[in-house]
């Protein structure tokens, strides 16, 4: 009897083992599952930390060529305002020129009428003065004529005004 409870016993032992062992399986492959879960997760983890370190560096050198961008936006900017300065001064100087190249152009047609308006004149001139000429000329021939034919009277006049003195 003491075999059979003893036996009895290993029995009991046996089933309370095999429950325990069983339990213990169980709960084996539970936590086993859970790391697993946390070593995926884990490995994901390191997978995001290794992307946002990437990233960081990314970012880094995407600040610093946003930096180079930046200084290289200032300097064009710079050489634009540079640039639109010298066009204004220059549209000073082409509307500066276009009032003087208009002015001479008024000048030179001013020129022009007062030119033809002295040709004019001064053909009138020659016309008036050649009308005047042949006049006087005429006038001084018929003078000449006229003092030609009264210088025998003259003459005369005097040699009989010498006589009548003496």
């Amino acid at each position: 009897m003491f075999t059979q409870l003893l036996e009895f016993m290993k029995g009991i032992q046996t089933s309370q083992l095999e429950t325990r062992n069983e339990e213990l399986s169980n709960a084996l492959e539970d936590k086993s599952g859970r790391l697993n879960n946390a070593v995926k997760t884990i490995t994901d983890l390191n997978t995001k930390v290794e992307d946002l370190e990437v990233e960081g560096l990314q970012s880094s050198q995407l600040e610093k060529r946003n930096d180079e961008l930046s200084r290289a936006l200032k300097d064009k900017s710079a050489r634009l305002n540079d640039t639109l300065e010298t066009i204004s001064e220059l549209n000073a100087k082409v509307e500066d020129l276009e009032a003087e190249r208009l002015q001479s152009i008024q000048l030179e047609t001013r020129n022009e009428e007062l030119s033809n308006a002295l040709e004019d004149k001064s053909a009138r001139l020659k016309t008036m003065h050649s009308k005047q000429s042949a006049s006087s000329m005429q006038k001084l021939y018929t003078l000449r004529s006229n003092f030609s034919s009264s210088l025998p009277t003259l003459r005369n006049y005097r040699h009989c005004s010498i006589k009548s003195q003496i």
